[in-house]
């Protein structure tokens, strides 16, 4: 059978088109103990507490940070060798977090998006958000770029329930070969998407640093890597079984 190629490119949100200002607050919390540590040491820290969460504690990063955020940020602190009081520590973060600038574009994204409708491609997000959603989207000048949006609170399935993924078939009207899947969690993006049979590329930041048990998937730093990636898929004439 010939192989069919990329229409449509599906994208999660946070930390492959967004990301917050996380590290500012450790950052603020370090300085009020007169303590400094490398800025990309502390990016690491919070990559790595990411992936324990996405590998072991599925769904727990999309809960409101209460239910979380002493956890993950002990994760953080022992990684940073570092011994905080967290019941203090994650007071200091909640009451400095502002949701109307917490989210920010990684610098590319609006171009990456631009640049894969200028050549031909669809654009969807798809993610694991609460009802704000499409208001972030909006705020931050990307909500027209999108031909589909689906998220989880509004159709009430998350990933990795491939239904979701489903639905995006369904809507676009696209086989699944026509759609590529972009994510940073492998276990939500990867193993949900390759369930409805659509292929995934994987976002991480920092090499292989944190995704060591993963070798099945084609991993890339940002997604700025996209349209090279998809101008070599869709220009192979191979056939495949």
């Amino acid at each position: 059978m010939a192989k069919k190629k990329i229409k449509l490119v599906a994208f999660d949100l946070g930390y492959t088109l967004v990301y917050n200002t996380r590290e500012e607050n450790y950052i603020a919390y370090l300085e009020e103990k007169k303590l400094d540590i490398p800025l990309d040491e502390i990016h690491q820290a919070f990559h790595y507490s990411d992936k324990i969460f996405m590998r072991y504690y599925l769904g727990v990063l999309g809960r409101p940070p209460q239910y979380f955020l002493p956890w993950y940020l002990g994760i953080i602190n022992h990684k940073l060798k570092q011994d905080f009081d967290l019941i203090e520590q994650t007071a200091f973060f909640i009451n400095r977090t502002d949701m109307t600038s917490y989210w920010k574009c990684f610098p590319w994204t609006k171009d990456v998006l631009v640049e894969l409708k200028e050549n031909g491609y669809m654009v969807a997000l798809l993610s694991n958000w609460d009802h704000s959603c499409r208001s972030l989207l909006e705020g931050l000048g990307i909500y027209d770029e999108f031909d589909y949006i689906l998220v989880s609170s509004e159709v009430g399935i998350q990933k990795p329930d491939e239904r979701i993924f489903h639905m995006l078939i369904e809507e676009s009207g696209l086989e699944p070969e026509e759609i590529l899947y972009v994510g940073d969690n492998y276990y939500d993006d990867v193993v949900g998407s390759r369930k409805a049979g659509i292929d995934t590329i994987l976002i991480n930041r920092f090499g292989r640093i944190g995704i060591e048990e993963i070798n099945d998937c084609q991993v890339v730093e940002s997604t700025k890597e996209l349209l090279a990636i998809l101008e070599d898929v869709n220009s192979d004439t191979k056939i495949t079984n």
